[in-house]
């Protein structure tokens, strides 16, 4: 994983009930990927498998169907949720994190993906495309083992 400038940066968390500590990028991006794949993976899922389903996949430089945004927003929404629950037990402003995860190029973080498909709108077509792509897979694997 490669948190580029952030690698070296400790964050101070705002004071709660008290307490003040210092944790690293890497032990924050580690904390909240477990949190969010204990959390919101399995919400994701069920939220492509429904409202996902009602995305058309049209190129980004063309004009984008209403519904794309609709569904967008729905899934802001989702992913806010979540990510502002994390972020209260940590004590972490929303902007740290964001930062973060825009910065980290290998994007090999499931929370750092999601993050950004909430952020940004070529991000979430990416992740409702692989998504399709996978239940693709999934049907046509399955298929070929009935075959047998």
């Amino acid at each position: 994983i490669n948190y580029g400038i952030l690698t070296q940066t400790s964050y101070k968390l705002k004071e709660s009930g008290g307490r003040g500590t210092m944790t690293s990028t890497e032990e924050l991006m580690v904390k909240m990927e477990e949190y969010f794949l204990a959390n919101l993976t399995q919400k994701i899922g069920e939220f492509m498998s429904g409202e996902g389903e009602k995305v058309a996949l049209v190129p980004l430089e063309e004009e984008q169907p209403i519904e794309n945004t609709i569904v967008f927003k729905s899934y802001q929404e989702l992913v806010e949720r979540e990510l502002t629950e994390f972020l209260a037990k940590e004590g972490i402003e929303e902007e740290i994190v964001v930062k973060m995860c825009m910065n980290d190029t290998d994007r090999s973080l499931v929370c750092v993906e999601y993050i950004l498909a909430m952020t940004e709108y070529d991000s979430f077509m990416q992740l409702v495309a692989d998504h399709v792509t996978c239940q693709q897979w999934e049907v046509g694997h399955s298929l070929e083992g009935d075959e047998a």
